[in-house]
C-alpha cells in the first residue's frame, strides 16, 4: 500500500551520500564491493552513460528511502543498428519501507522518464524468479533472454586446453599502449551476427579497459595489462581476451579462486586466434591455482564446441520494455529493408498490424520497402502473448518459433505459410550477447 508521505522526484546535489548508503544496504554486492558518495559520483566520470541527474529518488520525511537510476546505452538489434535504451539498475529501498509500493512506483517514473528522452527500450537485468522480477513484470518488463556463463572446474580447464592443441602461425601476447583501437575494430567486426551488444566508443573503452578495469557493471578495479590476452596473425591482431584473477581483485559473488574471462573475441574467420587465446588463459589460469573458470560469451556453435567440457550456468535474466513501439520501428526501419533485401519473392503490398503489450504497430510491406505510416486496414493481424514480442524483436525466437509455441494469434486472409515467412524475413533468428562489462 503506498504512503502519500512519500515524495518521488530526480536527483539533485547532496542526495550522493543517502544514495550510497541505502544501496549498501540493499545489495550484498556494493556491501562488499564498498561504495560511497565519492565513488558514486566518480562513476559518472567513468561511464558515459551513468549521469547523476537520470538517477530517481523516493523520499519520507527528509530521508532516501528509495532509488533507480537509468543509464544510457545504446544496444544492437540486427547487423549494424544501434538503438537507444534506458537501463534500470539499483533499484533499491530500505528494508523497513518495502510493501508500501515505493520499488513499483519507482518504476513507473523510471518508465516515464524513458518515454520523456525518447527511448524505445527499456531494459534490466535480475534474477529470475525473484520478488523484483515478478514486481518489473507487474509494470511491463518482459523476459526477453536468460543470460548464461560457461563454468569449469580445474579438470575441465584440462580438458579444455588439451582440446586446443598446438597451434602454428599465432602470437599470443599482453597489452600494449594504443591497442584498444584495434580493440574495437575487432569487436565490431566480431559482434556482426550478435544482438544485444552495446555501442561502445573509444573513449568509453579507454574509460572502462584501460584506465582502469571494469569487471562488471558498477564494479572495476585497477587495470592490469597482464590480464589482457592479445592474438597476432601475420602482424594484425586477430583476437583478445579481458581476464580477471579474483584473488586480485574485488569481485563480488566471486571466490579468490575464481578466475574469470570478461570478453572473448576474434576476427571472423580466425578461429586458429581464438583456439590460441583460450590455451593460453587455460595454462594461465592453471598456472596461478585457479580452481573455477567462468566464461562470458555467446552461447553459440563455436563457442560451445570449445567449452564442451564446462557446464552452461544461467546467470540473470535479461527483461524488456518498449516505451516508444513506433520509434523503435522508426529507429529499425533501414535495418527491416536491409533484412527485406536479402529475401527473394517478398511478393507484392502487404499491410500487417502488430497487437503487443506496448501497444499496436503497424506498417506495410512492398517490394523491399517498409512504411510505418498506412492508415489501410491491415490484411495480416498478429497478436503477441507477454514475453514473445521482444523475443522476436531481438530475433531470440522466430515468429515460427512462437507460433508453434502458442505464443501467438494470426489473422489473415492470405496464405499462413507466405505470412509466416514474411514476418520471418523480417525478424529472423539471432544470437543474443551482452558482455557483463556493459551491464547496468
Amino acid at each position: 500500500m503506498s504512503n502519500p508521505g512519500i515524495i518521488f522526484r530526480r536527483y539533485k546535489p547532496g542526495d550522493e551520500e543517502g544514495i550510497a548508503s541505502l544501496l549498501n544496504s540493499s545489495f550484498e554486492s556494493f556491501r562488499e564491493y564498498g561504495i560511497t558518495k565519492e565513488s558514486w559520483l566518480e562513476y559518472g566520470k567513468i561511464d558515459e552513460g551513468f549521469k547523476p541527474g537520470n538517477a530517481i529518488v523516493a523520499e519520507y520525511d527528509g530521508r532516501i528511502i528509495g532509488h533507480v537510476h537509468i543509464v544510457n546505452r545504446k544496444i544492437k538489434i540486427g547487423d549494424n543498428k544501434y538503438v537507444d535504451i534506458g537501463g534500470i539498475a539499483n533499484v533499491s529501498t530500505l528494508p523497513e519501507m518495502r510493501g508500501k509500493g515505493v520499488g513499483t512506483k519507482l518504476m513507473m517514473n523510471a518508465i516515464e522518464y524513458c518515454l520523456n528522452e525518447g527511448f524505445p527500450l527499456s531494459g534490466l537485468f535480475t534474477g529470475y524468479g525473484s520478488a523484483a522480477h515478478r514486481m518489473y513484470r507487474r509494470v511491463g518488463y518482459e523476459d526477453t533472454f536468460l543470460y548464461s556463463v560457461f563454468l569449469g572446474t580445474i579438470d575441465e580447464m584440462k580438458r579444455v586446453k588439451d582440446n586446443c592443441g598446438r597451434v602454428e602461425n599465432v602470437i599470443v601476447r599482453h597489452y600494449e599502449n594504443g591497442d584498444e583501437e584495434k580493440f574495437l575494430k575487432t569487436y565490431l567486426e566480431w559482434g556482426r551476427p550478435y544482438t544485444g551488444l552495446v555501442e561502445r566508443s573509444i573513449e568509453y573503452w579507454r574509460k572502462k579497459l584501460v584506465e582502469r578495469s571494469a569487471v562488471h557493471t558498477f564494479f572495476y578495479g585497477e587495470f592490469d595489462p597482464e590480464e589482457v590476452f592479445i592474438t597476432m596473425e601475420e602482424g594484425e591482431i586477430t583476437g583478445y581476451a579481458y581476464i580477471t584473477l579474483c584473488k586480485r581483485k574485488k569481485v563480488p559473488f566471486k571466490t579468490p579462486e575464481t578466475g574469470v574471462i570478461r570478453e572473448l573475441v576474434f576476427k571472423p574467420g580466425c578461429l586458429k586466434s581464438l583456439v590460441s587465446l583460450i590455451d593460453a588463459i587455460m595454462d594461465y589460469f592453471l598456472s596461478e591455482d585457479v580452481k573455477l573458470c567462468e566464461v562470458a560469451s555467446p552461447i553459440d556453435e563455436v563457442y560451445s564446441t570449445i567449452f564442451r567440457p564446462f557446464r552452461q550456468i544461467p546467470q540473470v535474466i535479461f527483461m524488456v520494455h518498449i516505451p516508444l513501439i513506433f520509434k523503435l520501428f522508426e529507429d529499425i526501419k533501414s535495418e527491416l529493408e536491409n533484412r527485406l533485401s536479402l529475401t527473394p519473392n517478398v511478393g507484392g503490398k502487404t499491410t500487417i498490424e502488430f497487437e503487443t503489450p506496448y501497444g499496436n504497430i503497424r506498417f506495410s510491406i512492398n517490394g523491399g520497402e517498409v512504411n510505418l505510416n498506412v492508415e489501410e486496414e491491415p490484411s495480416v493481424k498478429i497478436f503477441f502473448d507477454s514475453n514473445s514480442f521482444t523475443r522476436m524483436i531481438f530475433g531470440v525466437e522466430t515468429i515460427e518459433d512462437l507460433v508453434f509455441e502458442n505464443m501467438v494469434r494470426i489473422h489473415t486472409t492470405q496464405y499462413i505459410g507466405r505470412v509466416i515467412s514474411m514476418v520471418k524475413a523480417l525478424f529472423p533468428r539471432r544470437i543474443w550477447f551482452m558482455s557483463p562489462i556493459d551491464h547496468w
